[in-house]
């Protein structure tokens, strides 16, 4: 099963510094996501998967702790995929764990996304779409 590369999430102490210190000019977009409680930028890249930064905002956030522990980096890739129904079938299949939603994406226009953990012992997000493939 092949589904569309959405994203690549990135967790960064800084989104501004990296993004100096990165080869990309600036971020296309920039949110603050209270249900993540970071500071996000998404980086479109021309016929590839977007780059999205998460700047954690305090100790609450969702991504805190594996800044905290890694020093930041890639966090997750996120897949599109159609439908719920999809989407549960696809977790059941691949054995993943649901770890957080489905909740509205402030970055993404308030589409739903989900959060799993695979056998890989990988954070995999999926974007809840109605032209992804499944």
């Amino acid at each position: 099963m092949n589904l569309p590369i959405n994203h690549i999430g990135i967790v960064v102490n800084h989104i501004d510094r990296y993004i100096k210190n990165s080869l990309f000019e600036q971020a296309d977009k920039r949110v603050y996501d209270p249900v993540q409680r970071a500071h996000i930028a998404l980086i479109s890249l021309p016929g590839q998967p977007d780059i999205e930064l998460i700047q954690p905002e305090d100790s609450r956030a969702a991504t805190y702790n594996y800044l905290k522990k890694t020093g930041g980096g890639l966090h997750h890739i996120c897949y599109e995929i159609s439908g719920q129904n999809a989407l549960t079938e696809l977790m059941n299949r691949f054995h993943i764990k649901l770890v957080f939603g489905p909740v509205e994406a402030v970055l993404f226009n308030k589409q739903k996304v989900v959060f799993g953990y695979n056998r890989n012992r990988e954070i995999v997000e999926f974007l809840i779409t109605e032209h992804g493939q499944s």
